[in-house]
């Protein structure tokens, strides 16, 4: 299985005016200073990955939305050029202006249609707050109309962490926070009123396959009044419209390729919600075939789940694009 063709689904770029803005705001200690597009290319040969989808790891603090909008749409073209140069190597998930709702629009509009780019990213908070809140019905609209592909990553917060030690953010924190957001968009309705959106959750999705069900209950309780043995029933039958919601979304790898997280995905979605992530642009590891071969030998994948989430899940998701 070491030869098996992977399709990176989180795999980041650090275009040069981007750089630029975090050096700005202080945040450039947080990106890779010395990435070009021919680094990911050797890691991508190196680990056997056919193709990946650039995106950028985190929304800097802008100051105003004309800085925000002429920056976000330089790095989307910067992606575009990329693409243009390796047509057959790299996709890329849009960024958007999320501090001006018809920049946020007309972006969307540019970066899909004209840009052609794959999908749109969005972060898991803005400035330590969960963004795009269940009215801004035209942003939702807009992604369900197009049935957009809308990768969720985690976001670093402005606001001091729960905890001061240096691999919080990464290794804790953000696995909570993607959680958060998605819980948000269970909660708020956002995920039942535009159903069309397609959400892949970077990181599988954070404590989510481990808490999906007790996510649902509160969500399934909501505003009914039922006997405690239809509630069992129910749930032990996963009649369960949060858990149903949950599980119509899709979760890539990146960081959590490990023995007891897939297993724990996969009691919660089937193998065709899973894609393959591998973090490029933050991870320079290269032991990504090591993992999916021990995956094969504890019997968490069979041969044929591992082609369709390294491979052929990503290819019927992303290769197919009604927004155009």
């Amino acid at each position: 299985m070491k030869t098996i063709s992977k399709i990176d689904i989180h795999h980041h770029f650090f275009p040069k005016i981007y750089k630029a803005e975090l050096k700005k705001s202080g945040q450039d200690q947080l990106i890779n200073p010395s990435w070009k597009e021919e680094d990911s290319l050797r890691l991508m040969d190196e680990g056997n990955i056919s193709k990946a989808y650039l995106s950028l790891p985190f929304a800097p603090t802008y100051h105003t939305s004309i800085i925000e909008k002429g920056i976000v749409r330089e790095c989307n073209e910067s992606a575009a050029a990329i693409i243009r140069a390796y047509p057959d190597r790299f996709g890329a998930f849009a960024s958007i202006p999320y501090m001006n709702i018809d920049n946020c629009l007309k972006e969307i509009a540019y970066s899909l249609d004209v840009l052609n780019l794959d999908g749109i990213i969005l972060y898991s908070n803005t400035e330590g707050e969960i963004p795009y809140p269940s009215d801004l019905d035209d942003l939702y609209s807009e992604l369900d109309k197009r049935k957009a592909v809308v990768f969720v990553h985690p976001n670093t917060s402005a606001k001091k962490p729960l905890l001061d030690a240096p691999a919080y953010k990464g290794d804790i924190e953000y696995y909570f926070d993607i959680a958060r957001f998605i819980v948000a968009q269970l909660f708020n309705g956002t995920l039942e009123k535009y159903p069309n959106i397609r959400y892949i959750l970077a990181n599988g999705g954070g404590i989510v396959p481990f808490y999906a069900q007790r996510i649902s209950k509160p969500y399934y309780l909501n505003g009914k009044r039922l006997r405690w043995g239809r509630i069992i029933k129910d749930m032990s039958r996963r009649k369960n419209s949060g858990e149903e919601l949950l599980s119509n979304l899709y979760y890539e790898t990146a960081t959590v390729l490990e023995r007891d997280f897939i297993s724990a995905l996969k009691n919660m979605v089937d193998s065709e919600h899973i894609l393959f992530g591998s973090n490029y642009g933050e991870n320079q590891r290269n032991d990504l075939n090591i993992s999916i071969d021990q995956l094969i030998l504890d019997g968490i994948l069979n041969e044929p789940e591992a082609y369709a989430v390294f491979s052929l899940n990503a290819k019927r998701l992303l290769e197919e694009k009604p927004h155009r």
